[in-house]
């Protein structure tokens, strides 16, 4: 299957970004494994500092969690961000189509009161008509 990428034009403090969609590509499974990998960093930062190796790798290691977890939270701002919309764009048609029912039921209603409108009429001169033939019938008697 193929991974597509979209553009995200409204990220916070407008920043654009790549973002991956699709099956393959799970946002929801990147952003964990990005959160993984920071807070996997920050415990290896605490325990290199803890056992006073390197302050330099301590101060690498939490910089590679701060950022790897900051990805994680915008990747995860980015897809509630994404969903809403599509949950917006969904809502949209679906009263545009409803609008569209809710008009073609009046035309429809429209339709059967004219209907029944030329009903009445064809009734009443049906009864006119089968008067003047009871007149006619009585005149031949």
């Amino acid at each position: 299957m193929k991974c597509c990428i979209f553009k995200v034009k409204e990220l916070p403090q407008k920043i654009s970004s790549y973002i991956p969609r699709g099956k393959l590509c799970n946002r929801r499974v990147v952003a964990i494994t990005l959160f993984s990998i920071g807070l996997a960093a920050l415990i290896v930062s605490v325990v290199t500092t803890a056992l006073l190796v390197s302050n330099t790798c301590a101060l690498i290691f939490a910089s590679m969690g701060a950022v790897s977890a900051a990805g994680a939270l915008i990747i995860l701002m980015v897809k509630s961000r994404i969903e809403e919309n599509d949950l917006q764009n969904e809502l949209l048609s679906l009263n545009q189509k409803l609008k569209s029912l809710i008009k073609e039921r009046s035309e429809i209603d429209q339709k059967i009161n004219k209907s029944k409108r030329e009903l009445i009429k064809l009734k009443n001169e049906l009864v006119h008509y089968q008067i003047i033939l009871h007149k006619v019938e009585i005149r031949n008697l």
